[in-house]
């Protein structure tokens, strides 16, 4: 029996459409949605189609063959990678929301591909991807497949369970399981605005920032399911210090492990791996902006509780702290300018501590008394 078949009807999945379209999104009647993702997740694609249509909004779907993008690398002419899709712009001026499924069956499809070419394409589409991420509502969540569970070294239904627990698809009111994360965090953004400084310490890390006039935000489910983060961005010259990250980079199917990064007035000036080194060398090369840090998060999801090589997922894990090389959100005041936002996550659990200002908010991994109470 396919996995489809397995999935298709599970109330977990009319679950997570409800928490997108209902809590994510909040779509409204008469709105036109975008739901796209590849044939693997069709049952996700569906539940997501059939909430938007109680909703009384208008959706259409968009099926996406997995290997188009392997082919599209193999084949496409230096003209062909600087084009900008006619079928993006399209949809930015005439949907309201966009919806995306990520359900990958192969993770290294692209492992062989120049990253040369997918340097060139980021670029070239770089100002369409921040309309899009500025201007309209959307959201990404995951449909679970034997290619996620085996790179996260789980069984498919143990990832199943990961997975829709993080999101509180096995909750009776799911819905409202979110706005309490949302309600919370809330208090804890209040708690921090105003603060000056990012002091962050751990093995082989002690790294310090400033973000005096930045805006901290709470990540409540808006545009990843599941999610449970609060971020920010440095100002961009006050990054200074190292620091060690546990797990590896992971891009476009290629990997450094054991990355450590040294930061002078915000750039980094030094950047060592055990193994991978191209790939990072890569990464900083691809412009200036690549060099300094877009983004700060925290990870406040501690049903995610290990680490599974699939950022939307990792990045939200309770104990962590991730930084972006590349380009800042907007609703940060960032000012950081590049063609990536490449997430880098370090755990924090045994032997690690946050500072804002002079506040311990967090130590080992977990949110301290005084910063909670």
């Amino acid at each position: 029996m396919s996995m489809t078949s397995v999935l298709r009807g599970d109330p977990r999945l009319s679950k997570l459409a409800r928490i997108i379209t209902q809590y994510s999104t909040e779509i409204q009647k008469s709105e036109k949605v975008l739901i796209s993702g590849p044939p693997i997740a069709e049952p996700l694609i569906l539940a997501l189609y059939r909430e938007v249509i109680r909703c009384g909004a208008h959706p259409t779907i968009i099926m996406e063959p997995p290997e188009r993008l392997e082919i599209f690398y193999q084949e496409a002419s230096e003209h062909q990678l600087d084009y900008v899709p006619v079928e993006r712009i399209f949809i930015q001026q005439n949907f309201d929301v966009t919806l995306k499924v990520s359900a990958d069956t192969n993770l290294y499809n692209l492992a062989s591909v120049d990253l040369d070419k997918v340097t060139r394409v980021q670029l070239a589409r770089r100002e369409l991807k921040r309309y899009e991420k500025e201007n309209l509502r959307w959201n990404v969540c995951i449909f679970p497949t034997n290619a996620f569970a085996q790179e996260a070294g789980m069984s498919l239904m143990e990832f199943e369970h990961l997975y829709f627990s993080a999101c509180f698809a096995n909750e009776e009111d799911p819905v409202s399981k979110w706005r309490e994360v949302r309600a919370r965090q809330d208090t804890w953004v209040k708690k921090l605005e105003g603060s000056k400084t990012i002091h962050i310490l751990g093995e082989d890390t002690d790294l310090f920032m400033s973000i005096e006039n930045r805006i901290i935000c709470n990540s409540w489910g808006r545009v990843n399911m599941p999610c449970g983060e609060i971020y920010t961005s440095p100002v961009e010259e006050t990054v200074e210090g190292s620091i060690k990250f546990s797990y590896p980079v992971i891009f476009n199917g290629k990997q450094a492990d054991d990355l450590v990064l040294k930061f002078k007035r915000g750039k980094v000036v030094e950047a060592k791996t055990r193994s991978g080194q191209e790939v990072i060398d890569s990464i900083l090369a691809i412009d200036d902006g690549a060099r300094q840090i877009g983004e700060i998060g925290i990870g406040t999801n501690f049903r995610l509780n290990r680490f599974t090589r699939n950022m939307l997922l990792d990045e939200k894990m309770g104990g962590t702290v991730h930084i972006a090389l590349g380009d800042s959100y907007s609703e940060t005041a960032g000012q950081n300018r590049s063609a990536i936002h490449i997430d880098i996550l370090k755990n924090l659990k045994g032997n690690g501590q946050i500072f804002f200002d002079d506040l311990l908010i967090q130590e080992n991994g977990e949110f301290t008394p005084e910063f909670l109470k």
